[in-house]
């Protein structure tokens, strides 16, 4: 019995151990921005700056390019607290670069709501995401405001 029962033990082991397959390109854009996107309308700004590489970098909505990871959770601190924040990520096109890079191009809506009064902010966003071990990070974040059509 111990002699049947120690191989499978071995073999789950391993199979445990293994990474788990990634997930589609869409899926992983999706789950990133999901987690993103919870974290920004609380204005978590460790949560937020937890999906970045230690040394991403990010165009937000300010002339500053942030770059790594404390920068970029000091331009989420700086954000207004006194507004209630939403977004809602729009159309987006991946390009799965390799197995651990993918570039995501799209829109978003943002909206600051403060004292009654909302106000939508369309904006570009681009993502470039990498894997890192188990976990997908933000390497490079690009956002500006989209321009009104001519």
């Amino acid at each position: 019995m111990r002699k049947i029962l120690l191989p499978m033990i071995v073999v789950a082991c391993f199979y445990c151990s293994v990474p788990a397959l990634a997930a589609t390109p869409s899926d992983t854009v999706a789950s990133v921005e999901s987690a993103w996107a919870a974290a920004f309308v609380k204005l978590d700004v460790d949560a937020l700056a937890s999906l970045y590489t230690e040394d991403a970098t990010q165009f937000g909505s300010t002339a500053k390019l942030a770059i790594g990871r404390n920068e970029i959770r000091q331009y989420f601190d700086g954000l207004t607290k006194d507004a209630k924040w939403g977004v809602k990520f729009g159309e987006q096109h991946m390009t799965a670069l390799s197995k651990t890079v993918i570039a995501t191009s799209g829109f978003a809506l943002f909206t600051k709501e403060s004292a009654g009064n909302v106000t939508e902010l369309p904006y570009r966003i681009t993502f470039v995401l990498v894997r890192v071990g188990r976990e997908w990070r933000i390497a490079v974040h690009h956002f500006s405001p989209k321009p009104k059509a001519s």
